[in-house]
């Protein structure tokens, strides 16, 4: 599928990530280690003809990179529902196996709002650092548009008695040492224990 300028110019207007086809058959999966075109992002079409097997590799796939996929359903049941309708019967059976996976710790969600995960998270990762004082501050900007309320899980790796910031106000790990992170207040703290 060929993406026009003028396409692309309205996509990145009123979207921050988009779905595409997929160029290369090899590159279905997006992990956080790659920094993907987020305007032509992959998904793995669907056909009729497919049966179970295709799709549990797929998801088992996905859980063994630590990786994002994208199924493309255009339709379920009989012709009049879309192009290359998946049966409804291996529609069930997926999403039952995803629910059987998802209990195991995968993580299923709209594709909006995985997409805005996974952008915030490259986001942060690129932010400026500013060190003063034995201060971290990292401030970064987001794409217009962008969701708003989206919140990382970060967990501070190798430093003790570090302390973060948003708004001026103290975030609380979990008991797993996770922080939430707001991406949208644009600014994160760090201080250690003095």
């Amino acid at each position: 599928m060929e993406i026009s300028p003028g396409l692309l110019f309205w996509v990145k207007k009123y979207n921050f990530a988009a779905r595409g086809w997929p160029e290369n058959p090899e590159l279905l999966y997006v992990s956080s280690e790659q920094e993907p075109d987020w305007y032509n992002l992959p998904g793995q079409p669907v056909y009729t003809k497919y049966d179970n097997t295709v799709y549990e590799g797929w998801i088992n796939q996905a859980i063994s990179l630590h990786a994002w996929t994208t199924f493309q359903f255009h339709g379920i049941g009989d012709s009049s529902s879309g192009w290359e309708p998946i049966p409804q019967k291996t529609f069930l059976y997926v999403l039952d196996y995803v629910k059987q996976q998802e209990e195991g710790g995968l993580w299923v969600a709209p594709f909006g709002e995985v997409a805005a995960y996974l952008r915030a998270q490259k986001i942060l990762e690129a932010a400026q650092t500013t060190v003063r004082n034995g201060t971290e501050r990292f401030t970064w900007e987001l794409p217009n548009p962008f969701p708003t309320a989206v919140a990382l899980k970060v967990r501070i790796q190798g430093r003790a008695r570090m302390h973060l910031y948003q708004g001026g106000r103290e975030l609380r790990a979990s008991k797993q040492g996770v922080y939430s992170v707001s991406v949208d207040s644009r600014e994160l703290v760090v201080r250690g224990e003095s």
